[in-house]
């Protein structure tokens, strides 16, 4: 986990004073070292958390005329087999880390390049004989890659915060994307959270030149799905094997690093495997697990972390998350996350990463993305329930399919909340060529909170409807998915990107510079999902049967068929008593009125409901409503309304500065350049 920042620039602004400050603001990214190279119009920057060649693996990288400069944050794992290809092409790659590849990868591949890379990466390329900058980021959009145009230039970086330190980047809240959050949890790229603030898309390349103007924009990858992948045609059995084959693969791939590497277990059966595959078939036998446990039994999943913990005899670490460290740490997560969440659950991985650094580790193995790709969230089923049942709309047997997808939910053994379900799942069920079909009830469930949504707000709810936005970002093959890899699509373009991989992902693990690395989003797991027969991922309503079935003799028995528990956090509970002021503080009246997102009536209305319901017993709805004012009106406070309070100093402290120009040489430094370790 890296953070990298740029600028093209107009003469008569002081490049390496912004330069250094965009560095300081997010030097918790990379803490072990930073560089900035600042060239006629244009710098790089680094901040660098050191895993591959810790000593030498210096940014950025030239190519060997000089002529291309780089910058990245992230890993691309098959680093040394595209180092043999450029050698054996004549290129000239110097030792160091996994940048080294990149200048010589854009010359010989040009914009074509991201697709000979197997990674998580966001990339900055300087391109001098063209006078262009080329900008991309990874296939899932693992690694976060932001910019904004300013006057005669851009500015571009991993985080938001680390824009303002230009003095022209606006900070005001970007309504269209609060919009599209509070419609469908996320928002989407290449929009962000803030006005003049845009993200790379996933998959992207864009070019821009020398003044800031966009060029180009490909599109180098996209979800796959059957019909854009090669087909698997072998027997269940042929595919288990292949499976476990390109598993094995991933995660062989992400244990290479030059310091030690961990993993996470949440007790279900996704990070069970990848401690699997790491501690038996590949033999990483010192490997250190680490845990989240919950105060709150509900949440709690420490009984099976330590099964699995005990199964491996692995070297656990765990944290114990209260509901007071959640309502004490969420302003600071909303200070990461740079964006509203509708969950509190990436406290618990805030504190989560904190351990995993306190224990001086810098790489964990996770299994998130499983679920997206092998098919094991609840929506999957629910999708295919109610296409079944609407063949046959009269049919209760049909309709009381919910009850065993739901079994172990103790509140639909209740006969009247049952039929409530049944009723909300019976909605519009026959219109299963909508292209949003199987995920309209949760966005049913997300538009109830619009009613405390702020008039003006509303308005342009209504004049640029969110539904529509997404509809129109589908790609041209969409229709051509079964309604299943539609959900896949649609969850993985939607919470996969904008929430899991980033506000619970990647912020929270590089707020305490830890890094990340998911064995199950390896493209080349995902390519051969896709072209898998779909009753081999969902079988009836057995989700992820193709993973449990692979690894059946592997795990034990009580992770191996223990049903899908969503990973969640205390919420609203937390709050409700509001020791230190802090709910008080972002959600009275006039801090409302102020930030012109919510309806502060509506608001004080709503918070005295919640004060006269029982503790746990709060609805899904209650709690996402709460969560989303809250982190709205705490993003506001710290990054809007806090400003002045938040411009970054310049440091020079561990700072590398280079200065480089156009001309060509063969050395490491560009030609004519000068380094200095302040």
């Amino acid at each position: 986990m890296c953070g990298i920042v740029g600028c093209l620039y107009p003469d008569l602004l002081d490049a390496e004073t912004l330069g250094l400050r965009m560095l300081e603001r997010i030097r918790y990214r990379g803490p072990d070292r930073g560089y900035l190279h600042l060239e006629n119009k244009v710098f790089l920057g680094i901040r660098r958390l050191a895993i591959v060649n810790v000593d030498q693996g210096v940014q950025p990288t030239f190519s060997e005329d000089g002529s291309v400069v780089a910058v990245f944050n992230g890993e691309i794992y098959n680093h040394r087999e595209l180092k043999s290809e450029l050698l054996a092409k004549g290129f000239s790659v110097q030792d160091g880390s996994d940048a080294e590849i990149i200048p010589h990868a854009y010359q010989r591949w040009g914009l074509d390049f991201p697709n000979h890379l197997n990674g998580d990466f966001a990339i900055a390329i300087w391109d001098r004989s063209a006078r262009r900058l080329v900008l991309a980021r990874d296939r899932l959009g693992i690694k976060p890659l932001f910019f904004a145009p300013v006057p005669q230039g851009l500015v571009w970086a991993s985080e938001v915060k680390a824009l303002w330190a230009h003095p022209e980047v606006p900070r005001q809240l970007n309504t269209r994307y609060l919009g599209q959050l509070f419609t469908y949890w996320t928002g989407l790229d290449p929009l962000s959270s803030f006005e003049g603030v845009y993200q790379i898309e996933a998959g992207r390349v864009v070019v821009f030149n020398e003044n800031g103007r966009q060029l180009n924009s490909r599109k180098y990858w996209e979800i796959p799905h059957q019909k854009s992948v090669p087909r698997f045609d072998g027997t269940f059995e042929e595919c288990q094997e292949a499976f476990r084959a390109e598993m094995r693969k991933s995660v062989a791939l992400r244990l290479q690093a030059d310091v030690p590497v961990g993993t996470y277990t949440s007790g279900g059966i996704d990070s069970s495997i990848i401690n699997v595959l790491a501690y038996n078939d590949l033999n990483h036998r010192e490997t250190q697990t680490f845990s989240v446990a919950f105060e709150d039994q509900v949440f709690d999943e420490s009984v099976f972390q330590r099964e699995m913990v005990r199964h491996l005899q692995l070297d656990a670490h765990q944290v114990r998350c209260r509901g007071l460290d959640i309502y004490n740490q969420f302003p600071d997560v909303i200070g990461h996350t740079e964006a509203p969440v509708f969950r509190t659950a990436p406290v618990p991985m805030f504190l989560l990463s904190r351990c995993v650094s306190d224990a001086g580790l810098k790489v964990v193995l996770t299994g998130e993305g499983a679920d997206e790709v092998a098919w094991g969230y609840d929506i999957f089923r629910e999708a295919k329930i109610r296409q079944f049942w609407s063949r046959q709309p009269n049919s209760q047997a049909r309709g009381s399919l919910f009850r065993k997808l739901y079994a172990y939910l103790p509140q639909f053994q209740n006969p009247r909340h049952f039929r409530l379900l049944v009723d909300f799942f019976r909605q519009d069920m026959q219109l299963t060529s909508q292209p949003l079909y199987s995920h309209q009830m949760r966005i049913t469930n997300s538009r109830a909170t619009h009613l405390f949504l702020h008039s003006d707000l509303k308005k342009n709810l209504a004049e640029q409807d969110p539904l529509q936005q997404l509809v129109a970002s589908l790609p041209a093959d969409y229709q051509q998915r079964t309604l299943l890899e539609k959900c896949q699509y649609l969850e993985m373009r939607t919470l996969l990107r904008g929430y899991l991989l980033s506000s619970q992902g990647d912020r929270m693990l590089s707020a305490h510079g830890v890094e990340g690395r998911f064995p199950f989003l390896d493209h080349h797991v995902i390519e051969f999902l896709a072209g898998v027969p779909e009753r081999f991922r969902l079988r009836g309503l057995r989700d992820k049967h193709l993973l449990r079935e692979t690894f059946r003799s592997d795990l034990p028995q009580k992770i191996l068929e223990r049903p899908k528990f969503a990973f969640r956090a205390p919420e609203v509970s937390v709050f409700i008593q509001d020791p230190d002021g802090m709910v008080e503080h972002h959600l009275n009246p006039k801090s409302l009125d102020e930030a012109g997102i919510f309806d502060a009536t509506a608001v004080q209305q709503f918070r005295a409901r919640l004060a006269r319901i029982p503790t746990g017993r709060f609805s899904t709805r209650d709690n996402l409503a709460f969560v989303q004012m809250l982190s709205t009106q705490v993003l506001y406070d710290r990054f809007v309304r806090g400003a002045a309070a938040t411009t970054p100093a310049e440091s020079r402290r561990d700072v590398s500065i280079t200065h480089g120009h156009n001309s060509c040489g063969q050395t490491r430094q560009p030609p004519n350049s000068t380094r200095s370790a302040a």
